[in-house]
């Protein structure tokens, strides 16, 4: 303002340096993070092998349990069955056949469970699972009606995927089943297959009763069961953790929610 003029020398070098050491600092920072990251990794397997070898030997345990007991319970069996057909119809007879059943499907259960615990891919064919859905919605009719119940189904057609046949059948058995023995009385089941870009989604819906989160949140847990079917004469709780399994297998997802008062399960299978 009084006309006066005022020079200012910079000095740059400065500056320079202090770029040359920021580079220097990243690039040590860098490899202190990367040293750890390595560091870590190493240590963390010797953290977690422990459980590991725990989860490994309680898998052998299962699978080598249901081995075992496969004889003693086929012997049982076949020894009530010439009992039953020596003697007049006794209803502790009836129990012990009745129960011997129920042991060999919990066998078979567990050793289908061993089995997808293996380590090792399966082969996988390409599969239409939109016939599979309608072959297995079609057995299942009739038993819906038996219980007073309604399959509505929604399939799209030609919607294939890679997998094993078997598996994929045993899944939508495990779903229907669940549904047809969950829902409320003259509920009607839906179970809709549609495709979105390159995944499969199969929905099976149910009305049922209010689940709070932490059934919701474990019904996928081996041997849990929800309040209503604890006291159920043929569920193990096993159902749905081989249902998990199955999706897993195929590389895909399944979840579950509730609204409304309707319970939805829906597995996601990626196209190929």
């Amino acid at each position: 303002k009084d006309g006066t003029w005022q020079v200012v020398f910079i000095d740059f070098s400065n500056y320079s340096a202090s770029y040359a050491q920021i580079f220097l600092v990243t690039i040590y920072v860098i490899f202190g993070l990367l040293l750890l990251t390595g560091v870590s990794i190493y240590l963390s397997r010797f953290i977690v092998q422990p459980a590991q070898d725990a989860i490994d030997r309680e898998k052998r345990f299962v699978s080598d349990a249901s081995h075992e007991l496969k004889t003693p319970i086929a012997s049982i069996r076949a020894n009530a069955q010439v009992l039953q057909s020596q003697i007049t119809p006794n209803r502790y007879l009836n129990h012990i056949l009745s129960e011997t059943k129920r042991m060999e499907h919990l066998i078979q259960e567990l050793l289908g469970l061993s089995k997808l615990d293996k380590d090792g891919r399966a082969h996988f064919d390409k599969i239409n699972f939109s016939s599979i859905c309608q072959e297995m919605i079609l057995s299942y009719e009739s038993l819906a009606y038996e219980e007073g119940k309604l399959i509505e189904d929604n399939i799209s057609e030609n919607i294939e995927v890679l997998g094993q046949e078997s598996q994929l059948k045993q899944l939508i058995t495990i779903l229907l089943d669940n549904a047809i023995k969950h829902s409320l009385d003259k509920g009607k089941i839906k179970v809709d297959l549609l495709q979105e870009k390159k995944t499969a989604l199969l929905r099976v819906s149910n009305p049922s009763q209010v689940y709070p989160d932490d059934v919701l949140n474990n019904i996928f847990e081996r041997f849990y069961q929800a309040e209503d079917s604890r006291n159920s004469s043929s569920s193990f709780g096993l159902g749905l953790a081989i249902a998990k399994a199955i999706v897993e297998k195929h590389k895909g997802s399944i979840k579950v929610w509730q609204v409304d008062g309707n319970l939805t399960f829906e597995v996601q299978l990626p196209i190929k």
